[in-house]
């Protein structure tokens, strides 16, 4: 199982990213300031066992620049995760990526991508 949530550039979580954070007590950030992950778009990072998260696994997707989040760029972050995820053992995933804010974009369009 795996929980997919997104990471702007300059490490700035989304809003699922950070929830995920305040329910492992910062443990997504700690983790970020090792540099393992900047946010870039289409970077992964699987995380295993992340405290007190109910699932198996976390995938953060690189972003880019918030401010210069379209989607083209949802579209590429979504492939990343999906390409991600094919490497794994992972037979369930549940995506945060369609609550990301994107000009114009509706979020049965952003399932549909």
């Amino acid at each position: 199982h795996c929980l997919i949530v997104g990471v702007y550039e300059s490490q700035q979580l989304s809003a699922a990213a950070e929830a995920l954070d305040k329910l492992s007590s910062g443990y997504i950030t700690m983790l970020l300031k090792r540099g393992d992950l900047d946010g870039k778009l289409e970077k992964t990072l699987m995380l295993h066992d992340v405290p007190n998260v109910p699932s198996e696994r976390v995938l953060l997707v690189g972003l880019g620049k918030r401010e210069d989040f379209s989607e083209k760029k949802f579209a590429k972050a979504a492939r990343a995760s999906i390409k991600a995820l094919s490497g794994t053992a992972a037979t369930e995933a549940l995506s945060y990526l369609a609550d990301l804010p994107v000009n114009n974009l509706s979020v049965r369009r952003k399932t549909a991508l």
